[in-house]
């Protein structure tokens, strides 16, 4: 399915005003006071086995296309700026797309309302038909992945099922066959849906906080089908949004209508839906086009065509992703971000890498990057293969020689970003890494995933750190030479994770998965095996941690919680190196998943318990001042508990390293920091102030990008 930015002629019955306040109108069915109930005309139409519309296997729904139902004032409030013959947006990109307005047709001939095609029809390829130039258009999202998302908003609805998904939710059919415990019917009257005679039954939940329908059934007088669903979702459902839902199935017309708004002037609709067996979707013929929709898809054509158009197209796909396309985009040049680096071993840093993209090979891809360091004169690389059979497996061999700062996922390859060069105190010590590692990630059904890594890795400790036995050595004594002294480590181990994070929602860009729904609850369980004796390694040892993440929704809408636990142990004794390193951050970037006041290589433990406690809230002290303000306060906790044990103690143990150079124990003490801060500031900025409450007190302001999907 391609991405199409056009517009197109209507199918639309309501104006996105009409449709709010009909959603309004069901969210209040609940207040009015019905007088009779209809859960014995409910049992009839259960009954009745209404599946002329929700045909079970082996049919399946196509969704073919989903429009923007845009208010005009608005649209041109938006374009004025640009529009003036001096705006350089008109005069080079624009004044080539006058005619487009053409196109757009207004809702119920009221000129108020357009409706905007963002997806059209589906198109196929194969040996005999050649893809048009509209395919390029955002094409780097990949076509797989723009049917998932369409597929993933719109929900799977079918009112003759238990259960139907929506907005990530799993909802309770008020045609389910024990739908009456979970739903109140009332009798609201009658109507004629298309000429024939209907009872209309109101239907909401009997619990105000659950995760169901509201809206009405209309069931024929004369054998209980159903005729028309008109629903929503309960307002007091846990996703942002279902104010503004609204859906409509008429089974005879074989009707999908589905509406989405965040105001009163703008809506995402899907109003075309067509039913085929469940065959092969190649063997389809293309979805047959309108007049206006053949016309777009020429623009959208000539739009490829145009100089400006692919220069516009080339800056949002550098924005969009970091890289740069080149050779038809088959392969990319990047992460640009990471081009440019400085830190204190290496002084400054460049970097340049790339990889193929999907239009190479959908299933085999390659990258990587070359480093050099102007301070320490070294050469660092990186290269990476990955294999994706489908959607849920993936093979991953990565080969690493890089440098990483204690307590980070050198793999992760987050360090090199631009904005991470700037710090308030030196990071006077690093450790050269060499990582081989081969991964097996594969996700299974009801959102479980494993993952399975055998890897070896060989490191260096580099500036003032150094991996010495004798604990009878003063750590700033010249005497830390010699036979004591360790140039490295070498251990081999197999792992194993195990995930399980309900509603979570991703797509596949460039073999990496790209999360745009965190998932409300999320449990983690990792295993690691160290093996003495592969390649040089010189530990045995078991490792386990584990993470539970829990999301809560406050009503209203007013915002929300968010509860993480997390901890772990490290079962032999093993060398500071391989315990458990709290990642700090010793720059001015805020991250989430870090303590922000903690110094690189600060602190170590073998067990450990970490709480997290963050509150977003739809509202800031802004608002007192200017009521339209979106800004977002973010409050937040986080603790770390983990006094080392006797066994990983070098004090006790003369055959471990000793801690040197601030290194030590975290202690019976937790560390804590709290942080207030805003967010939401000019659609994407951040900022947070936080203090520490371990030892010393003392407090920053960070800064960082945050993007709300």
């Amino acid at each position: 399915m391609w991405l199409f930015f056009c517009v197109a002629t209507v199918y639309a019955q309501k104006t996105p005003l009409e449709m709010k306040y009909k959603a309004w109108g069901l969210h209040a069915l609940r207040l009015y006071p019905f007088d009779k109930q209809a859960d014995a005309i409910v049992k009839r139409m259960i009954a009745h086995d209404s599946s002329g519309f929700f045909v079970p296997k082996p049919y399946s729904f196509r969704k073919s296309s989903l429009h923007l139902v845009i208010n005009t004032q608005r649209l041109e409030e938006w374009l004025h700026p640009a529009t003036s013959a001096d705006a350089v947006f008109h005069r080079y990109v624009l004044k080539y797309y006058d005619s487009w307005l053409q196109y757009g047709r207004p809702i119920d001939n009221k000129a108020a309302d357009w409706d905007l095609t963002l997806f059209l029809a589906q198109t196929y390829q194969n040996s005999r038909r050649k893809t048009d130039s509209a395919s390029h258009i955002f094409g780097f999202i990949d076509s797989d992945n723009l049917s998932y998302l369409l597929n993933e908003w719109t929900g799977d609805i079918d009112l003759s099922k238990g259960k139907s998904e929506v907005l990530s939710l799993s909802v309770k059919s008020p045609l389910a066959g024990n739908a009456t415990e979970t739903y109140r019917y009332c009798l609201a009257g009658t109507e004629e849906i298309d000429g024939v005679p209907a009872y209309a039954i109101a239907f909401f939940s009997k619990k105000r906080i659950a995760d169901t329908f509201e809206g009405y059934l209309y069931a024929s007088a004369k054998d209980s089908s159903l005729l028309k669903a008109v629903f929503t979702l309960n307002r007091l459902a846990r996703r942002k949004g279902v104010d503004e839902m609204l859906f409509i199935h008429t089974p005879d017309k074989r009707e999908n209508l589905f509406y989405l708004g965040n105001d009163s002037e703008a809506g995402l609709l899907l109003n075309r839906t067509e039913i085929h067996s469940d065959r092969m979707w190649d063997s389809f013929p293309p979805l047959p086009l309108t007049a206006s929709e053949r016309e777009i898809s020429a623009l959208v054509e000539e739009a490829g065509r145009t100089r400006a158009y692919r220069n516009l197209q080339k800056t949002g796909l550098l924005l969009a992703t970091d890289k740069i396309g080149i050779f038809g985009d088959r392969f990319e040049i990047g992460l640009l971000s990471h081009t440019v680096h400085y830190n204190t071993l290496e002084g400054l840093r460049l970097r340049i890498g790339g990889n193929t993209t999907w239009k190479l090979n959908r299933h085999v891809s390659g990258g990587g990057y070359l480093a050099y360091g102007f301070g320490d004169r070294q050469l660092k690389y990186r290269g990476d293969i990955r294999y994706s059979c489908n959607r849920n497996d993936q093979f991953h061999f990565t080969y690493v020689h890089d440098l990483n700062l204690p307590g980070y996922d050198l793999l992760a390859d987050e360090r090199d970003q631009f904005f991470y060069s700037f710090f308030h105190s030196e990071t006077g010590s690093m450790s050269l890494q060499e990582i081989w590692r081969v991964n097996y990630q594969k996700k299974f059904l009801r959102d479980f995933s494993a993952e399975l890594t055998a890897k070896h890795i060989y490191e260096k400790p580099l500036g003032q750190i150094y991996y010495i036995q004798d604990n009878r050595v003063h750590e700033t004594s010249p005497a830390c030479t010699g036979q004591n002294r360790y140039p490295s480590v070498k251990n081999a181990e197999l792992g194993l994770s195990l995930r399980y994070a309900p509603h979570e929602k991703f797509v596949k860009v460039r073999d990496e998965r790209l999360i745009f729904q965190d998932a409300d609850f999320d449990l983690s369980l990792d295993y690691r095996m160290g093996i003495k004796g592969i390649s040089g390694s010189r530990y045995n040892y078991k490792i386990t941690s584990f993470s539970v993440y829990r999301k809560f929704y406050f009503p209203a809408h007013t915002g929300h919680a968010g509860v993480r636990l997390s901890g772990g142990k490290v079962w032999d004794r093993v060398p500071f190196p391989i315990l458990f390193i709290p990642a700090g951050n010793q720059g001015y970037i805020f991250r989430e998943e870090n303590y922000n006041l903690m110094n690189y290589y600060e602190f170590v433990t073998d067990r450990y318990l970490a709480g997290k406690l963050d509150f977003t809230l739809n509202w800031s002290p802004v608002k007192l001042i200017r009521s339209k303000s979106k800004l977002r306060t973010n409050l937040e906790l986080r603790t770390l508990y983990g006094p080392l044990s006797g066994n990983n103690n070098p004090q006790l143990h003369p055959e471990l390293f000793i801690f040197n150079h601030g290194i030590r124990a975290l202690g019976t003490r937790p560390y804590t920091e709290i942080s207030a801060g805003l967010d939401n500031i000019l659609k994407i900025f951040r900022i947070d102030y936080v203090q520490r409450l371990h030892d010393r007190s003392r407090g920053s302001v960070f800064f960082a990008v945050s993007i709300d999907i």
